[in-house]
């Protein structure tokens, strides 16, 4: 997405909107609550569905091309987290894992009676999550489906085209701390970043080699 989640959100559901919930595909308050737009300034129906028209269907299309056209066997969906749950939340101040993974199902990826399907067999998300505990091995917890069990892109996305998908939520602490994040220049170390994107990586495809076989 070229512009932020505050703006517009594509993991919500296009008519998931304010004042009805203020978390919605456009957001009145940040996850600390406070107002992305100052007052009086809020877009309308018709400017909503302008910031739809141009951001939300096109990504979600590309989506679909792609899932559509390629030969994938496996979508990510990934995050970053808060280090504690925020204000909004239902358990606010609360630590989070050092990484979430979901499928929409219970603790061990297993579906749950009358929420529907999950986005992927138990057996990869469980086989994903014991590879990435070995890789951050003593750095936090590796969930599934606590606290976050998977939003909009995995529901609507497994229903269409029946490709499994997964959510990674990964918690900020692994790169806004002090040894990472120069906060004169506002930016993460790059060495951090490709250091923590190949053990990623390197943990999915070895989650996903011993999976098979």
């Amino acid at each position: 997405m070229p512009i932020a989640r505050a703006i517009v959100d594509v993991n919500r559901a296009p008519d998931d909107r304010p004042p009805q919930n203020p978390d919605g595909v456009v957001k009145t308050l940040t996850t600390d609550s406070t107002s992305v737009y100052k007052e009086g300034r809020f877009p309308d129906d018709a400017l909503i569905d302008t910031l739809l028209q141009r951001y939300y269907f096109p990504y979600h299309e590309t989506l679909n091309n792609l899932l559509e056209n390629r030969n994938i066997i496996l979508a990510l969906d990934c995050h970053s987290m808060l280090q504690s749950s925020p204000p909004i939340s239902d358990n606010p101040g609360e630590p989070r894992p050092l990484i979430c993974l979901s499928n929409r199902g219970d603790g061990q990826g297993m579906p749950i009676r009358g929420h529907g399907p999950v986005t992927c067999p138990p057996e990869w998300i469980c086989a994903l999550a014991e590879s990435l505990r070995d890789s951050f091995t003593d750095k936090g917890e590796v969930t599934i489906n606590d606290p976050f069990s998977g939003r909009y892109i995995l529901q609507f996305h497994y229903k269409r085209n029946k490709i499994p998908w997964i959510q990674i939520e990964i918690n900020r602490k692994l790169y806004l701390n002090e040894d990472c994040f120069d906060q004169k220049k506002l930016k993460v170390k790059k060495e951090i970043i490709i250091i923590l994107r190949r053990k990623i990586y390197n943990a999915i495809i070895e989650g996903f080699s011993v999976r098979d076989g």
